[in-house]
């Protein structure tokens, strides 16, 4: 923990980079289908907020396979994070004809 800055404030890359990773995976998806390719993913970032008794050993990472980035023991690490995505979405603007079904909303909904 940095000193001085509040648990909430502190940033972690390898979490970041990981996240962004999906969001980009869900974007592909959109592209592969012929939608404008962006993706959004929703993070908690801590689990515990919601629920104490959750322990990060106890969740499962159901994922794909973590790509050659996440191949040098960052992939353990990401899954006992206690954060996790709980929410994505892809634009579905083209599929829906709907100008609001961007990404965001998806993921919202």
């Amino acid at each position: 923990m940095v000193e001085g800055v509040s648990h909430d404030a502190v940033r972690n890359e390898v979490l970041e980079k990981y996240f962004m990773s999906q969001a980009l995976r869900v974007a592909k998806e959109a592209l592969d289908v012929g939608e404008v390719p962006v993706g959004c993913v929703i993070v908690l970032r801590d689990v515990n907020d919601i629920d104490p008794s959750l322990t990060t050993m106890s969740r499962q990472y159901d994922g794909p396979e973590p790509d050659d980035a996440f191949d040098t023991g960052e992939h353990q690490y990401l899954t006992s994070s206690p954060s996790i995505i709980v929410s994505h979405g892809a634009n579905q603007v083209n599929a829906t004809r709907d100008a609001t079904r961007h990404a965001e909303m998806v993921a919202i909904d």
